[in-house]
């Protein structure tokens, strides 16, 4: 599993998604996308597009407990690509 973190708009899905189709294209290893970005907006959507055009599983996360049913069920493949909501540095929370 690979989780991607970072600050609010460093480039996190797009990583993702290049090292996806890096990975799946010449390497020819099996990939999974996840998102647990359920906050910004069209986030999920990106993913999607993303894993719809490389024909590779894409799951939506929103708990601990579904995190553990995905790596389950994609535990076969070699990489389980994980994106994370971005935080700012300046939020104190």
């Amino acid at each position: 599993m690979v989780f991607f973190i970072g600050n609010t708009g460093v480039g996190k899905t797009t990583t993702m998604a290049k090292l996806a189709s890096k990975f799946m294209l010449e390497e020819k290893k099996n990939i999974a996308m996840v998102s647990v970005d359920t906050y910004r907006i069209a986030a999920i959507e990106q993913i999607r597009t993303y894993a719809n055009i490389l024909s590779v599983p894409m799951e939506v996360v929103y708990t601990p407990e579904e995190m553990l049913n995905v790596v389950e069920k994609h535990k076969k493949c070699d990489f389980i690509f994980v994106d994370t909501a971005g935080r700012s540095h300046k939020n104190a929370d």
